[in-house]
């Protein structure tokens, strides 16, 4: 099925997927339920502050109410999805992508937004040197090291939307109870033991007043992926997309059988390229209307940390899945990983500037409220033209320049940390930046910064071998056993080395 032993099958190898035919056993009118319950644990998490209020004075009733009923909702939507589902059922395998070892180009893009993220964190915020507006000011460059933690957040959400819906598209997931089950756990298997590893050393080393009662509910919220709304002893505040990611991938078995259970010509490329539009323009709208009533302060709990608030990222990395094929044709057998890559430099240098533009520019209000408003949607139209290049690359059976060749391989590695990198960097730099106090020129704040990163990479790198190479192993094994128990998913494509 392969083309040139990389990953997608012709176009006419492909498994015919007619209307309905992938979900015959299906019960759409169970789903209704699962979509209105899906509706209010969107609604809930924005309203939290609310929740807190009617609860009463003690943080602790509020964050009791708040969490109830967030998990009821969660709940009522995944038991209509349950009943919905058939108990097991074979999965349609459609022709997807597939890299060769060591040249994903995916996983270059994780390890970009990692860099995004790690840069915004370093120079922007936990080192910055002196002078840094006045360098804006004069024409300088020192925007360029300033990254853009804000865009490296929501690329990784819509890669996330994409690698989620991919699971199910390929058929590597079906829907059915078993494998929906089975996608749940690989989930937890993948994020809970590196995130609650990471939460219990911090908090151990920095924060062990949380370990009495007067604080022991703020960490069983951070391990429930339920924080509260305003918590007077934050311990690692870079997790709360990891929170949000868990809440989506909740819903990615119900997201996805909507989807699929669109007629199908709404299922075609013309038609769902209009969707990914609405959606993202949609999220504009969303994020505009909560600045313009709630202000800057409610920008936090409103827009930037609840799924609703980014739920179109996602979304639109999902929708892509469809799109790809399409993306494949056009190219043609064309290298595109230089295109793609080229992109990527292009967005690096405009969300850098107006991040630096944000943080310390003399209009900084100005260009904060313009990028938290449209910057998700213009990184989520970049991050999606990025990943059907990279997809289309592959897809044809291409590798690319040997230029182009040796920065995929020589990233793959910090694609592969990007998790444990994400986690462990925020608390080693707080840590470095006590000693470093700000106000030190660029050498000093680029050494600085140097250290910090060297620091979170051993971290990393020992974390995935302890805990995260373990956990991939058993998800593996239980993959293995899953399809080798009934004959009809024997063909199911291998899992795609960004991690499902």
């Amino acid at each position: 099925m392969s083309v040139s032993g990389t990953a997608l099958a012709d176009a006419g190898s492909a498994l015919p997927v007619p209307p309905w035919s992938t979900h015959t056993m299906l019960r759409p009118l169970l789903l209704w339920p699962a979509f209105a319950a899906l509706l209010a644990f969107l609604l809930i998490e924005p309203m939290r502050t609310e929740i807190a209020a009617f609860a009463g004075p003690s943080s602790l009733a509020g964050w009791m109410l708040f969490t109830f009923l967030r998990l009821l909702a969660l709940a009522a939507a995944v038991i209509a999805l349950y009943q919905a589902l058939p108990g097991t059922s074979a999965a349609v395998v459609r022709a997807v992508p597939r890299p060769a070892a060591g040249a994903d180009p995916l996983l270059t893009l994780r390890a970009f937004a990692c860099f995004l993220v790690v840069a915004g964190h370093s120079t922007g915020i936990h080192f910055v040197p002196t002078g840094m507006p006045a360098n804006l000011e004069q024409g300088g460059f020192a925007w360029l090291m300033a990254g853009a933690p804000w865009a490296g957040v929501w690329v990784f959400f819509v890669l996330s939307g994409y690698l989620m819906g991919k699971g199910f598209y390929s058929g590597r997931y079906g829907l059915n109870r078993t494998d929906v089950a089975a996608f749940y756990r690989n989930r937890l298997l993948r994020i809970a033991p590196l995130y609650g590893l990471v939460l219990l050393v911090v908090v151990l080393l920095t924060r062990p007043e949380m370990l009495t009662q007067h604080y022991g509910f703020e960490l069983l919220a951070l391990l429930l992926f339920t924080p509260p709304a305003q918590s007077p002893l934050p311990v690692v505040e870079a997790l709360w997309s990891v929170q949000t990611e868990i809440a989506f991938y909740a819903l990615v078995p119900l997201l996805f059988a909507g989807i699929e259970l669109l007629p199908e010509r709404l299922r075609r490329p013309g038609h769902l390229a209009a969707l990914m539009i609405a959606v993202l323009v949609a999220g504009l709208a969303y994020r505009w209307s909560m600045i313009r009533t709630y202000g800057l302060a409610g920008w936090n709990v409103k827009t930037y940390l609840p799924l609703l608030g980014n739920l179109d990222m996602f979304l639109l990395g999902m929708v892509l899945n469809w799109l790809v094929p399409s993306a494949v044709r056009a190219a043609r057998g064309r290298s595109l990983l230089g295109m793609a890559l080229a992109l990527l430099a292009l967005f690096y240098g405009a969300v850098a500037w107006h991040f630096a533009q944000a943080a310390f520019g003399v209009q900084r209000g100005a260009y904060f409220v313009g990028w938290i408003t449209v910057g998700p949607m213009l990184t989520g139209f970049a991050a999606a033209a990025v990943i059907l290049l990279m997809e289309a690359h592959v897809g044809g059976g291409r590798t690319g320049r040997a230029l182009t060749r040796a920065l995929l391989r020589g990233t793959q590695w910090a694609g592969i940390l990007t998790y444990a990198i994400y986690v462990w960097h925020e608390p080693v730099f707080k840590w470095f930046a006590v000693s470093f106090r700000g106000g030190a020129g660029m050498g000093p704040a680029l050494a600085g910064a140097a250290v910090a990163l060297v620091v979170t990479l051993v971290l990393a790198g020992l974390s995935y071998r302890a805990v995260e190479r373990p956990f991939e192993r058993r998800k593996r094994k239980s993959f293995v056993r899953r399809t080798n128990a009934a004959s009809e998913d024997a063909a199911r494509p291998c899992p795609h080395t960004t991690g499902l």
